[in-house]
């Protein structure tokens, strides 16, 4: 494009050979779907589907020593729960 309309010096299309991408360049630039705007279902009943998340290791630990925290939430009730696990002595 560049050279055709004259923008670049010393470069000449005709040369130009096609680029072979490996497996992994491929991958990288692979499209990803949206996540749908509803699930296909839904729990019906708490803690059908409970959402576990860990945190850590923090550079600074809490008062009572922990490096990590577990996050635990009820997908049909939205409630959710932190837990400090006992630090290691």
């Amino acid at each position: 494009m560049l050279s055709n309309q004259k923008l670049v010096d010393d470069f000449d299309c005709n040369t130009a050979k096609s680029i072979t991408l490996c497996k992994s360049c491929i991958d990288g630039k692979l499209h990803i779907r949206p996540f749908p705007k509803k699930g296909k279902t839904r729990p019906q009943n708490p803690l059908e589907l409970v959402h576990i998340d860990i945190c850590g290791p923090m550079k600074t630990p809490s008062l009572s020593g922990a490096k990590y925290f577990v996050t635990f939430m009820d997908d049909k009730t939205q409630l959710y729960m932190d837990i400090c696990p006992k630090a290691e002595k």
